[in-house]
Parts: structure tokens; C-alpha cells; sequence
């Protein structure tokens, strides 16, 4: 088994090993519109330009080529082998090369994967934290998961994401930081002294600021910045919002993501906002998915000064929280309901259900509605004492969590662990703990993961975030 690069004069090679091997095993998958979609996306234009790059490989048995990869960033493309030649190890081989190029500069490695492959990614310890769906031809849905592998070391300690007041200093370092050539690429500065940039950081402290910034710290590290701008309620969107991590060794790890999900519950709160916009570079994918992991939604493309950009928006329609401790309320009863119809759980006394929950004095609720009343969603919890003959911890146990599906992926489920995690903060809980089998995939993206050797009394696996 070798790997080597593939030349200039090879692109074909690819295109015919990832045809062969579309055409003989997506149909088992897809339906006929999704796998033209595939074998439309890997163009040989597109090839041709990975080649040329240098992100492409071959792997050879006996001297055969018989399967391909590819890299983007840290993010693994591409990866086929030939149907006749897969189980044979080849897939492995590919995979850990790509992954050993990714690991020589970024601490994790993310793939997109298609159905078939997810069991083979999950063998090499894939973890999915986003689920996606693609608009087909024809009105076909093609669903995929974006799975993240971080490296040993990288994994065994995850900084912690926190946002921190601007001060001028951290205006004069930002200013330095910012004008690394990779960042000035996909962020131009307005700025072009650090007078220039200290002057727009005191106009942020008057009474009537139209923008409003944070600085990003991992690990108590300050790496980046987080600001919205152009603030005015009575417009719409009623704000923008940019970002930028320039510690380029913090990239790919999710921080940005975090970052944006805490500074919008702060910016939208303090503000009042209903609508926030971003535009970025079309190129500029880890934005993307930053952007689009926080709810954003896609509403143009366009070219402007011959170079595609994007703009996205992400509406939050007015709504109301409720702390709830007595479960007697009508209302929440009601989403509580709401909640076991859809998951098919029937129960005989709901009376004596919400008087169990009251009698056991320490659980706590956020219920949201909309505007109009509507129930939006609920997050229950309560405190759990973890103890044994050594140690004792209290925990902050998730108990019950549900978003009505006709708002979902508006932020709302974001937004209400964020409020639970920050209760449990005040109070001193330092470990935030939960049990699911439908939504693995949204607390891995923020942040939770799987506790080894332990699972729930209904078989459900547990998740932990340290806090």
C-alpha cells in the first residue's frame, strides 16, 4: 500500500475512479436526482484546480491506483475508493494520510460525509456535530452529517470560549494582529492606523454607540474580537455582525461558533434586536459555517469587485421567558404535553405527574413563548447530588429539553442552555450533565461529550460538559 500526490496530468484519473464508484454505490442510497448531484459536483473543472494545488492523492496497491483523496484546509474532500478494491484497507490508508497533512498545522479535522461512509468515519472516531440538508433537483432532500476528529492532545484539553470587555490595549493588539496578510484576505480593515482604530473603539463608548464589541479569550487567551455594528432598531436588519479570530492555531476548533452563539444572546438582549446580518467572502467557509451553525440563513450571493460575497440574516421573532417553579402553570403543563405527545409517551395522571415534580422541590424551568403566546419551547432542570464514600459534586442535570418543531433552528435551543448553563455558573455548578438518544448531534456542537462506561437507567447515553 503507497500514497503519493497526484500530477498535473491526472486530474481524469480522479473524475473516473470518484464516476465508478458513485454510479456502483449511491443508488443503493439516493435516489436517481442526488447522485447526478454528486457526480455534477465533482466536475473535472473542479478537480483540475485541486490538482494543480497540490491537495490531491492517490493510494496504489500492487501498483494500481485504485482510490483518491483530498484536502481543503482541515477539512478531508473526496475520498473514494473503487467498489472492487473497498474493505481492502485502502480507505484506511487515504484516511490517515489526509488526516496526518491536516494534523501538521490544524488540531482537528472535519469531513462532510455521505450516508454510506458514516459508519467507517464513526470506526475512525468521527463524532458528528451538525446535521445538513442539501436541496436537490427535482424537490430531493439530500441529508449529510458533518463530522469533527480532533487530535489525542488537542482533545484532552478544550479551551474554554468566554468574551471579555474591549479595552484600548486590546484595541492595539487587535489593530497588529489584524493585518496578517491570510486575514486581511477575508477581512479588510476599515482602520488604517492604530489612531484610526482608537478612535472608532471611543466612539463605542458613548451613550448613543451604534456598534457594540467583545474580545474572544480561550483558555483565557485573547485571540479575537466579536462586534456588531450599524445598530438601529427601527431598521432591518436592526444590526451586522462580524468576527475575527486572528490566533490562526485557534482556527477550526469551533471557537468561533461558541463565540458567536454567546455574543448574540448578549447583543440581542442588550439591544433588543430582532434581526442581525453578516455579509462574508464566499470562500471564506469556516465563516460560513459559523454563520450558519448560529441560524443564520442564506438570502443573496453577488459579485462585487470580481469577487463573490454572501449576505445572511438571521431573524428572532419577539419572545417572553418564564422561570418556572411551580409546575402547576397552565402554560407550561400544556408545552409539557405538547413535548410527550410527540415523542409518543402517554401518561395516565398528568395531575400527578406536575404534583411529583413540584414535590420535589428543587427542579427548576424556562419556558418561552412567542409574541402572540404560541409555546416556542421548555428547558427543565435541577441540581444532582453525585456522591460516593470519596467524593461528592453537585452537578446541573438537563432533564427535559424541547423545542416545537416550527421553531426550530431559529437559535431558540441554543439560547435556552446557554440561560441553564449560566444559572448553574451562578450557583457554583461546575458540571453540566444529560441523557439523549434524538439529539446527540446538537450538544456535541455545544460542546457536550459522551461519558465512557456511562449510561442512563433507559439505556440512553450520558453527555457531561465542564462548565
Amino acid at each position: 500500500m503507497a500514497i503519493c500526490l497526484a500530477h498535473n496530468d491526472q486530474a481524469e484519473i480522479v473524475k473516473e475512479i470518484v464516476d465508478q464508484t458513485i454510479r456502483a454505490v449511491y443508488p443503493k442510497y439516493y435516489p436517481e436526482e442526488v447522485v447526478q448531484f454528486f457526480l455534477d459536483w465533482h466536475s473535472l473543472p473542479h478537480i483540475e484546480k485541486d490538482v494543480t494545488e497540490g491537495r490531491v492523492w492517490f493510494v496504489l496497491q500492487d501498483g494500481k491506483i485504485v482510490g483518491t483523496g483530498t484536502i481543503d484546509g482541515n477539512t478531508i474532500t473526496r475520498v473514494y475508493v473503487l467498489p472492487d478494491r473497498q474493505g481492502t484497507g485502502a480507505g484506511s490508508a487515504m484516511m490517515e494520510h489526509l488526516e496526518q497533512e491536516i494534523f501538521k498545522t490544524y488540531d482537528t479535522v472535519e469531513i462532510e460525509s455521505s450516508l454510506p461512509a458514516v459508519r467507517f468515519y464513526i470506526r475512525r472516531h468521527y463524532v458528528p456535530f451538525e446535521h445538513m440538508e442539501h436541496q436537490a433537483p427535482n424537490g430531493k432532500i439530500l441529508p449529510y452529517d458533518v463530522m469533527r476528529k480532533m487530535r489525542s492532545e488537542a482533545a484532552a484539553v478544550k479551551p474554554k470560549v468566554s468574551l471579555r470587555t474591549r479595552t484600548a490595549d486590546s484595541v492595539r493588539i487587535y489593530f497588529e494582529k489584524a493585518k496578517d496578510p491570510a486575514i486581511l484576505a477575508v477581512l479588510p480593515q476599515k482602520a488604517q492606523t492604530v489612531e484610526e482604530a482608537l478612535a472608532d473603539y471611543e466612539k463605542t463608548l458613548e451613550p448613543d454607540a451604534t456598534s457594540f464589541g467583545l474580545t474572544i479569550l480561550a483558555g483565557g487567551r485573547y485571540i479575537g474580537d466579536i462586534w456588531c455594528y450599524g445598530i438601529d432598531p427601527d431598521e432591518e436588519p436592526n444590526a451586522m455582525l462580524s468576527f475575527c479570530i486572528f490566533d490562526k492555531a485557534s482556527w477550526n476548533q469551533g471557537i468561533g461558533t461558541e463565540a458567536v452563539a454567546v455574543f448574540l444572546q448578549k447583543a440581542m438582549a442588550k439591544y433588543g434586536l430582532r434581526s442581525i446580518g453578516a455579509f462574508t467572502f464566499s470562500d471564506n467557509m469556516g465563516s460560513r459555517r459559523v454563520l450558519e451553525k448560529n441560524g443564520f440563513l442564506l438570502m443573496e450571493e453577488f459579485e462585487e469587485d470580481g469577487r463573490l460575497s454572501r449576505y445572511y440574516q438571521r431573524d428572532t421573532a419577539a419572545c417572553k421567558d418564564v422561570w418556572i417553579s411551580d409546575f402547576s402553570s397552565p402554560l407550561f403543563q400544556t408545552a409539557f404535553q405538547q413535548y410527550f405527545d410527540e415523542l409518543g409517551v402517554s401518561v395516565k395522571d398528568w395531575a400527578g405527574l406536575f404534583r411529583e415534580m413540584n414535590e420535589e422541590g428543587d427542579n427548576k424551568a424556562i419556558l418561552r413563548t412567542s409574541e402572540d403566546g404560541n409555546v416556542i419551547g421548555f428547558i427543565m432542570f435541577t441540581p444532582l447530588q453525585c456522591t460516593s464514600w470519596f467524593f461528592e459534586e453537585t452537578c446541573g442535570f438537563i432533564r427535559e429539553f424541547w423545542i416545537a418543531k416550527e421553531y426550530r433552528g431559529q437559535g431558540h435551543g441554543a439560547s435556552l442552555l446557554q440561560m441553564t448553563e449560566d444559572r448553574f455558573r451562578e450557583q457554583g455548578i461546575c458540571t453540566s450533565i444529560l441523557t439523549t438518544d434524538t439529539a446527540e448531534t446538537f450538544y456535541l456542537r455545544h460542546g457536550y461529550e459522551p461519558a465512557p462506561g456511562c449510561k442512563a437507567k433507559n439505556e440512553a447515553p450520558v453527555f457531561v460538559k465542564r462548565l
